[in-house]
């Protein structure tokens, strides 16, 4: 499975990174991603066209290191009235229990905000045949303003600035951390920019 970021069971602890700005331990994966420039992402954004006029515009194959989490932008862009919708969305597996994102915590420019989650789409994977448990996929994605991803994009190619939020449970049990590049996310709105221009 694509993914950035390990499941973190810890309360409110990533909560205070995200308000100081993350401070959390990065591998040397997460430094390459974070310091890849848009260019390296041109080729990576997805776009698809809806029969019901609407294109979809996706960087979820922009990037992965093969870990257990994966983030990534989407927007639809209505063709008729030129309406763009953004979205950001994380899969997180998890095991044992469904964890119930509600919300996401997000670490912006002007301080930080909590943002309800507004989809969701969660499958069982696959369950132990001895001890019964289970591994589950979360799929959880929340509307992200065009202007705060313009403040990141506008980074581009600046390295070690990020967009980092926290997946928070129902439960109150699971904090998710997540992180996207300022590569990444230029390379997606250009894409998006582009196909407003058709």
């Amino acid at each position: 499975m694509k993914g950035r970021f390990v499941l973190a069971a810890l309360g409110a602890a990533p909560i205070a990174l995200l308000a100081a700005g993350p401070a959390m331990a990065q591998s040397d994966e997460m430094t390459k991603y974070i310091s890849t420039p848009a260019s390296s992402y041109k080729n990576k954004i997805s776009v698809s066209n809806a029969s019901n006029g609407k294109t979809v515009v996706s960087s979820a194959s922009a990037w992965s290191d093969g870990g257990e989490t994966d983030a990534y932008l989407g927007a639809t862009i209505d063709k008729a009235t030129k309406a763009v919708k953004y979205f950001a969305y994380q899969t997180q597996q998890v095991v044992g229990d469904w964890a119930g994102y509600s919300s996401a915590h997000v670490a912006a420019p002007s301080g930080a905000m909590d943002i309800k989650v507004t989809y969701k789409n969660d499958k069982v994977q696959g369950c132990d045949a001895t001890s019964g448990e289970c591994t589950m996929q979360e799929v959880a994605g929340f509307p992200v303003d065009r202007a705060l991803l313009d403040q990141y994009a506008a980074k581009a190619p600046a390295t070690g600035d990020k967009l980092s939020w926290a997946l928070i449970s129902s439960k109150g049990a699971h904090d998710a951390p997540a992180t996207l590049s300022v590569g990444e996310i230029k390379a997606f709105l250009d894409a998006v920019d582009t196909q407003m221009k058709k």
